[in-house]
């Protein structure tokens, strides 16, 4: 009897505390995820934080815009490095993955059967283009599973809700594109996923003016969402064109990880000229060649939640992915687009093949009949 009830009041903590994360993680509580304003209204109320913070100039555009690095390479050339810095008062663990030629090795990634039917595991996702590294990205609906804000993957339109959160994307002629877009750009995009705050604008933190123009501060979680420390993923480029990922491990129901300021400085200290910040949390999941990495902060469930070796990945929509092109299976419908080009393409050679070979048996043919009446 005593131990049923001590597996109860198990359950029920865990069941707790992943419903308090959920809600501190959750930028915009229960309500309409995005803040509820036209870019127009975003764009003057920037220009206002701007000049209040002696920042104007940065004008009155809302992205910024970046070019790639065009190593153009067959295979993926990447660095990776543990992390481990003190934050408040706690060691913190982290994966820093830089991509040195973005160009044909980097992908936004929706789940195999759709952006709305379910969430999966990061690993399974990562399984479409055989990603050597994988991240959670985009934020979504923890009850129905819905992908929230924008995504576009391997120049498929997944999603387009216009609403006016950090975005981080790649152009279809090879340029990066961060910060708050409107509708109109979006079919210009190669790859596209929302974040949640923009973290660091031009090499300088952007948290405390992005906070507002998201509606951080009007929301039910108030500034918790930025301040709460926890699991945290970061999205970015550095100067020379490459794509930064940072992956830092936390637990909000013991208060260990960076908060979003923490988190601007250290890309900022890493070289990010400019990064958004994507899902947290339970979310933070690192992947490297098909294994799990980092440490994620979910309990798996039936399992006691005191215990660090009972933890499991969280099941996510949207993916980072970095590939080998040798390796690739997608450019926009998860594997089937080559798949009936390269099949199309054996066909037509296939019957080519035949037709030159009945063309020339019957050549050959005349050829003897020629030699045979002659």
């Amino acid at each position: 009897m005593i131990f049923a009830i001590y597996f109860i009041l198990i359950i029920t903590a865990t069941v707790v505390c992943r419903d308090i994360e959920d809600i501190l993680l959750n930028p915009y509580g229960r309500k309409t995820h995005g803040p509820q304003k036209s870019l127009d209204e975003l764009r003057q109320q920037m220009i206002d934080l701007h000049y209040a913070n002696n920042r104007n100039y940065f004008d009155n555009i809302t992205y910024e815009i970046y070019n790639i690095s065009q190593q153009d390479e067959t295979s993926a050339r990447y660095t990776k490095r543990e992390i481990g810095i003190n934050i408040n008062s706690q060691f913190i663990n982290g994966r820093f993955y830089r991509l040195e030629n973005p160009l044909k090795h980097f992908s936004i990634l929706e789940p195999a059967n759709g952006c709305n039917n379910g969430i999966v595991l990061t690993r399974q996702s990562a399984e479409q283009q055989k990603c050597i590294i994988a991240t959670n990205a985009g934020f979504f609906n923890t009850k129905t599973g819905d992908c929230l804000g924008n995504v576009i993957s391997n120049g498929k339109i997944v999603q387009k809700p216009g609403i006016h959160n950090a975005n981080f994307g790649i152009t279809k002629d090879n340029k990066f594109v961060i910060g708050y877009i409107n509708i109109s750009q979006i079919d210009n995009f190669d790859q596209l996923v929302g974040g949640v705050i923009w973290l660091v604008r031009n090499g300088l933190s952007y948290v405390n003016i992005s906070e507002t123009l998201e509606d951080m501060t009007t929301q039910e979680t108030g500034s918790t969402f930025v301040t709460v420390r926890a699991g945290r993923v970061a999205l970015g480029h550095d100067a020379a064109g490459r794509i930064m990922m940072l992956v830092m491990d936390g637990a909000s129901a013991y208060n260990k990880g960076p908060n979003l300021h923490e988190m601007a400085q250290l890309m900022i200290e890493l070289g990010a000229i400019n990064a958004i910040n994507l899902d947290g949390g339970g979310s933070s999941t690192a992947i490297e060649n098909g294994s799990l990495v980092n440490y994620v902060s979910d309990s798996c469930p039936g399992s006691d939640i005191e215990s660090s070796m009972s933890r499991c990945e969280r099941h996510v929509t949207t993916i980072t992915c970095i590939y080998d092109i040798v390796e690739q299976n997608d450019r926009g419908t998860n594997g089937k687009t080559l798949t009936v080009i390269f099949g199309t393409i054996s066909l037509i050679m296939t019957i080519l093949a035949v037709v030159m070979i009945i063309t020339f048996v019957l050549l050959l043919r005349k050829h003897r009949s020629y030699d045979f009446h002659n």
